[in-house]
């Protein structure tokens, strides 16, 4: 795996020549599912492979990375579940590059299908027992402020809504036939065959009585649209969309709501944010968006609409930039240039609210920050938190070290033959020298 975080490929290159970043990713948002209320989500079960995970706004273009882990995956077989494949990506990537991992448990058990992820939305489940009438002002047992969001919409919270009248398409959850871009790994759904998973949908419908027509409309979460071009998550009834007011104060509000329905406390939601901006950068300098999600084209899934869709005009948000100026290395710099520049929105090249150092030095003119990032400044608990962080790298990594764990431990059904191993005996390779990518721009 750590061979893998430096083999930079072609069909998706990585970031700076590392792709530890995007397995953190990866990790964060398997985990962030999870919602306290019910203890439904998690990554145990790896049910991001299927719907409606798999084609949620917040995991566009992960399908490539879990593509690009197929190769250890088909190794190990069924001795290493998908769940547990997921978090060790991201969990060794975050030690690799120099971050705090005290403890990593294996024993995640993955699930079939994607069944047990139709409460999180969006589905015709959803929608009976956990409606929204306004996406990004959902309430619990809904573990998000948005349905097809891990937490909360980072360009801003609600303004208001506005309603377009659309039609609800039919799509098939199961993919048989789809090629990963990497690999050519078909139809990785787990460990059964395809005679199997067939047999498994057939009982399926004998025991509900039902034609798979029928059960694919009852396990079909495509009702849920995107804007491609906003990447702003639409009312699951309709093709409507809300406006985004980028307003940190207010942005604060939603985060403790949305962290506190993961069970996540102030010092671990700062963590965490801080935490895992310190990789890698969002992808947005395409003003068209990413194309459509595998629920609307299986077969090519976000090829993206700008150039070759990939390297630096890859899209998974609409905000562009990395949050530090060293993406693959572990420190608190995320939370001392919080503090000591001085921040002002802009309207990035993807077309959204972002914000930018004021006057920056030719070294930081491409750093960005969220307006959920600047809450955490715009709230006084959160903000003295930001302070000890930027002051005291000891206490930040014990509250990332506890926070992760606890992100990547929850939910799920586990294994009686658990087992447990510490940071300490994660091998520690020579780290590499972050390299420009081929394709990405120089500001001269």
């Amino acid at each position: 795996m750590q061979k893998l975080f430096l083999d930079s490929q072609e069909c998706w290159p990585a970031d700076w020549g590392h792709y530890g970043p995007f397995f953190v990713r990866l990790a964060w948002h398997c985990s962030g599912t999870w919602r306290i209320t019910d203890g439904r989500g998690g990554c145990a079960g790896g049910r991001q492979r299927f719907e409606p995970e798999r084609s949620w706004a917040d995991n566009t273009n992960l399908d490539k990375a879990r593509a690009l882990l197929w190769p250890i995956k088909s190794k190990f077989g069924a001795g290493l579940s998908w769940g547990d494949l997921f978090t060790l990506a991201g969990t060794a990537a975050i030690k690799m590059m120099g971050g705090p991992i005290t403890e990593y448990c294996a024993g995640r058990i993955d699930s079939p299908d994607g069944t047990e992820s139709l409460d999180l939305g969006p589905s015709e489940e959803q929608r009976k027992y956990a409606p929204c009438a306004i996406n990004g002002t959902c309430q619990r047992p809904l573990g998000s402020t948005t349905v097809g969001l891990i937490y909360l919409n980072p360009e801003g919270g609600h303004r208001h809504a506005s309603r377009r009248q659309g039609r609800r398409r039919e799509r098939s959850v199961l993919d048989f036939h789809g090629k990963w871009p990497c690999h050519q790994a078909a139809g990785v759904l787990g460990e059964r065959s395809m005679t199997s998973r067939l047999l498994h949908l057939t009982l399926l419908r004998l025991t509900m009585g039902t034609g798979i027509l029928s059960l694919n409309r009852h396990l079909n979460l495509g009702g849920a649209a995107f804007d491609e071009r906003s990447h702003t998550a639409a009312t699951p009834d309709s093709d409507g969309h809300y406006d985004v007011d980028p307003d940190p104060a207010k942005s604060a509000k939603d985060i403790r709501d949305a962290f506190g329905r993961m069970g996540m406390n102030d010092s671990q939601t700062v963590a965490l944010i801080g935490g895992g901006h310190t990789f890698g950068k969002s992808h947005g300098a395409c003003p068209e968006g990413p194309g459509p999600a595998p629920n609307q084209d299986v077969h090519n899934p976000w090829p993206g609409k700008c150039g070759t869709g990939k390297g630096y005009l890859g899209i998974r948000w609409g905000m562009e930039g990395p949050w530090t100026t060293k993406p693959t290395e572990w420190d608190n710099e995320f939370f001392v240039d919080l503090l000591n520049r001085s921040w002002e929105l802009i309207k990035g090249p993807g077309g959204h609210w972002q914000w930018q150092v004021k006057n920056a030095v030719e070294a930081e003119k491409k750093l960005m920050r969220l307006t959920s990032d600047m809450a955490l400044i715009h709230d006084d608990i959160y903000q003295a938190l930001v302070q000890e962080f930027a002051l005291n790298m000891p206490a930040y990594e014990r509250a990332f070290d506890e926070a992760w764990f606890k992100l990547t431990t929850n939910g799920g059904r586990w294994s009686q033959e658990k087992k447990c191993i510490k940071g300490e005996d994660f091998p520690v390779p020579q780290r590499s020298t972050p390299r420009m990518r081929y394709d990405d721009p120089i500001t001269v």
